[in-house]
C-alpha cells in the first residue's frame, strides 16, 4: 500500500497495488515536478510494479512487467527535448541482466533502452545523470555495480567509457570547480571495498580517498585509477 500524508500526518490518500508475498516488497520512492505544473508526481516501486501518479494519488501508468525490483528512480530530461525523462531498472536487482528503461515520465512509454550486463556491468546498484560531456547533446548516465565498477552512456544510450573502481554509490557534482559536473563514487558497506573517488565526464580520476583497512583484501588496478589500490593492510 502507498500512503500519502498532509503536513501534520494526516492520511489524504492511499494507493492499494494488490501485490502479495514477496511482490509486495516496496523497495523505492522517488519525486519529481515531472509536467512543470510546479507539483510533484510520485514514482515507486516494488518487486514485480513500477508506478507514476499525480500528487492526489491518480495513477498515471503502471509496469506490471518489472521483473525485480529497481534499485534507482531518476528523472531528467535526458535528450533535451524539453520533456522530463523516468529512468529505473526493469529487470531490477536480483536479476542482474539490465536493460535500464528510459521512458516518457508522464505517460511511461519507452524511449532507451539502456543493456548495462552487455556491456559489462553486473548488478546495477545506483545511478547519477547528468551533464557530464557538455559538448555532447543531452545527458549522460552513469552507473555503478553493487560490488564496483563505473560505467558511462550518453543520451543514446552509447557506452562512452568504463572504469575499474570501487563502488556501490553515486553522486553527482562540480568538484574541480570548472562548471561541468562529475561523478562521486562512494564504496562503502556493500562491497565492504571503503573508496572515495571522483571522475570527470573523460573518465580521468579527479580525486581519490581510500579508507583503509578494509576486510577485503582484494586490489583495483586501472590504468586510470592512477596506480595500484591495495587492501592488504591488516
Amino acid at each position: 500500500t502507498l500512503r500519502c500524508y498532509n503536513e501534520k500526518g494526516k492520511l489524504v490518500w492511499k494507493h492499494e497495488t494488490g501485490l502479495k508475498g514477496d511482490d509486495a516488497y516496496a523497495h523505492e520512492a522517488y519525486r519529481y515536478v515531472a509536467d512543470g505544473d510546479g507539483l510533484d508526481e510520485i514514482f515507486a516501486n516494488w518487486q514485480k510494479l513500477t508506478i507514476a501518479l499525480k500528487g492526489d494519488g491518480k495513477v498515471l501508468w503502471k509496469d506490471k512487467t518489472q521483473a525485480h525490483h529497481s534499485d534507482y528512480l531518476v528523472c531528467a530530461d535526458v535528450d533535451a527535448d524539453g520533456k522530463i525523462e523516468f529512468i529505473y531498472d526493469h529487470k531490477g536487482c536480483d536479476a542482474q541482466t539490465g536493460p535500464v528503461y528510459i521512458v516518457d515520465a508522464m505517460a511511461g512509454t519507452i524511449k532507451i533502452k539502456i543493456d548495462y550486463r552487455r556491456d559489462g556491468l553486473g548488478h546495477a546498484q545506483n545511478m547519477a545523470v547528468g551533464d557530464f560531456v557538455p559538448d555532447s547533446k543531452g545527458l549522460e548516465i552513469a552507473m555503478c555495480a553493487k560490488n564496483g565498477n563505473l560505467h558511462l552512456w550518453d543520451a543514446n544510450g552509447k557506452l562512452l567509457w568504463k572504469r575499474n573502481v570501487p563502488s556501490s554509490l553515486l553522486s553527482k557534482g562540480d568538484w574541480d570547480g570548472d562548471g561541468v559536473e562529475d561523478m562521486a563514487c562512494f564504496a562503502l558497506g556493500a562491497n565492504v571495498d571503503g573508496m572515495f573517488s571522483v571522475w570527470n565526464g573523460k573518465g580521468d580520476r579527479l580525486y581519490a580517498i581510500s579508507f583503509l583497512p578494509s576486510p577485503s583484501k582484494r586490489t583495483w588496478n586501472d590504468e586510470h585509477n592512477g596506480g595500484s589500490w591495495s587492501h592488504a593492510m591488516p
